[in-house]
């Protein structure tokens, strides 16, 4: 640190920046810079979108997240749906054996699991700036980015599920509903499903399988101001004129 000085060994020593108070989401690194210069820090957030004013922002990204281990629990590009009965496991395991067994024959590179379920396309996430709905780790990354950045943060668990249980308690819903991803266990969640289906309560042993916290890549695809007509402005009810039309168009 002696030696080299300057704000690139802090980045290194203590990732790119703390984003909340209580330290429970860190921006790690940039892996690919978005639009503008890479050393001027994002200036598209504007702190009325923050407030209950009636301009809100939706911003689109793709979100990977994975355990501090190395296991993929979420994916907004894709996803591998697992088989839904045992009987299609277990055929599926008999399948996965064979063809092991061939490779390992052939001399062949051996399979990951993965590459024996299929692939199914999704759609990115969007969500408001300032959304109660959403997880405040991801909110508060997605702000520290410039359009089309791709980058790498650390969220522990307050600032996961435990920052919107109370908002779904009161709307009488529960955030796994609404699509947001359970994060609490470091084994993806239809994994855990299954595991829950066919082996015994004990030997599944889930308060050692907690974790502290995630790592999720996140890339800011853009974002679209919207005004909020709901009469509470709560972000129930948002419009906004995406394309204005060709200039010799008819008014509608």
């Amino acid at each position: 640190r002696r030696t080299l000085g300057g704000k690139a060994v802090n980045d290194i020593a203590a990732g790119l920046e703390e984003l909340s108070a209580d330290g429970t989401v860190r921006k790690l690194r940039v892996e690919e810079y978005g639009e503008g210069d890479p050393d001027e820090r994002p200036q598209w957030v504007k702190q009325d979108w923050l407030s209950n004013g009636r301009e809100k922002v939706v911003v689109t990204c793709q979100i990977v997240i994975w355990s501090h281990g190395g296991e993929e629990l979420y994916n907004s590009k894709e996803y591998r749906p697992h088989p839904e009965t045992k009987q299609a496991r277990d055929e599926l395991k008999e399948y996965m054996d064979m063809v092991n067994f061939l490779d390992q024959e052939g001399k062949k590179m051996p399979r990951l699991v993965g590459d024996f379920y299929r692939k199914v396309k999704k759609r990115p996430v969007r969500w408001y700036l300032g959304d109660p709905g959403m997880y405040k780790g991801f909110d508060l990354a997605v702000r520290s980015m410039k359009p089309k950045e791709r980058a790498l943060f650390e969220i522990d668990q307050p600032a996961l599920s435990p920052s919107v249980d109370k908002f779904y308690q009161k709307v009488g819903f529960h955030s796994g509903i609404a699509g947001l991803p359970q994060l609490v266990y470091h084994i993806e969640e239809e994994r855990l499903a299954i595991l829950e289906d066919e082996v015994p309560e004990d030997e599944l042993d889930l308060e050692n399988k907690t974790q502290r916290g995630v790592r999720a890549e996140l890339q800011l695809l853009g974002y679209v101001v919207f005004r909020d007509v709901s009469p509470d402005g709560d972000g129930a009810k948002l419009h906004s004129v995406l394309h204005p039309g060709l200039p010799d168009a008819p008014v509608i």
